[in-house]
């Protein structure tokens, strides 16, 4: 049996101290707006249920009184399943990046909403100790310096402007998009706005008690919405990643693919070398694909070329299956 060991984690837990990394095989940062509206439906949905049935005896602007009226009555949220590897206290992300991403845009907006729309109470609520708690579940400093918790560390080229939107979402949430963004920065950018609208329709009340209300859902989002934490090796990591994202979820047999030949390499050399060479053939495929009028062309890329190369007979080319050729190539008779 390979070892996964559970744990059960609030998000003020798992954003605290270990630092995410998401490894070479994870697609973009896909979540679009219907996707995250969703989340937030549930989430909104789900605190409002207690806060109406306890919201009576929230003690005022008494912040601690609050967190532990909201900890103590206010149910919990389950907000699924996340997988990890671990090798020298470095955590990798197998599965839910795009769920803790944009866990982290939620953070990074209720931050921006203490600080500019529930500051008018300033007497009552001491909005630099919420903003600071919520800043230490961006990021942190390590042995080696300032960090965000969660980095987008895929690959070199990319890393560095994904982990950059995070960062000037933190600083300055009013900067412009530019063009030429990653796939990941650019649905970042759009999230992040997306959530301030959302967020503010529902926290519209800037009276004391409408205070009380955000206050009383920021720690109610940060200490009872509960994540499952999976753990795992390197070595199984591919394997399981396939077989979460294999079930339905848009990942295309390419993607999965990607990782499944990627991950028999050696780990450095994948990071300093292969997943920039494979993201830019990837691109030239797809560039290609579309100047002849296809859609998603590096699936049909894959197919040809193994037909091509693989198969004599023109009958044996009909065993390959374009949604399970990522698979069907790793065994017998391919």
């Amino acid at each position: 049996m390979p070892d996964i060991n559970p744990a059960e984690q609030n998000i003020a837990k798992v954003f605290n101290d270990a630092v995410f990394e998401i490894d070479f095989y994870q697609r973009d940062y896909r979540w679009n707006e219907a996707v995250v509206t969703v989340l937030l439906n549930d989430l909104t949905h789900v605190f409002e249920i207690s806060h109406n049935l306890y919201k009576d005896e929230l003690p005022g602007s008494n912040i601690s009184k609050i967190i532990a009226t909201v900890e103590n009555k206010y149910d919990w949220y389950y907000l699924n399943t996340y997988v990890i590897n671990k090798e020298q206290n470095k955590y990798t992300i197998v599965d839910g990046q795009q769920r803790l991403t944009t866990l982290t845009l939620i953070i990074l907006v209720l931050k921006r909403f203490v600080n500019s729309r529930f500051n008018k109470h300033l007497d009552l609520f001491p909005t630099d100790v919420v903003a600071d708690f919520l800043s230490s579940k961006i990021g942190g400093t390590t042995a080696t310096g300032k960090t965000l918790w969660l980095n987008h560390k895929r690959d070199k080229k990319k890393s560095e402007e994904e982990d950059g939107m995070l960062l000037q979402l933190y600083k300055n949430p009013d900067l412009e998009l530019v063009g030429n963004m990653t796939e990941t920065a650019q649905n970042m950018y759009y999230n992040y706005w997306h959530i301030d609208g959302y967020l503010a329709d529902k926290f519209n009340d800037s009276s004391e008690q409408g205070h009380i209300k955000f206050y009383a859902f920021v720690y109610w989002f940060l200490l009872r919405a509960v994540l499952i934490r999976l753990e795992t090796t390197r070595a199984q990591a591919p394997m399981l990643f396939e077989a979460i994202n294999d079930r339905g979820v848009d990942l295309k047999p390419h993607e999965i693919l990607k990782g499944k030949l990627l991950s028999r390499l050696p780990h450095d050399e994948v990071l300093e070398k292969y997943a920039d060479c494979w993201e830019e053939s990837m691109e030239n495929v797809k560039d290609i694909q579309l100047e002849k009028g296809i859609d998603d062309g590096q699936d049909k890329f894959f197919m040809d070329y193994l037909r091509a190369t693989t198969f004599q007979k023109r009958g044996d080319k009909t065993l390959l299956q374009p949604s399970l050729y990522h698979r069907q190539i790793f065994i017998e008779p391919f």
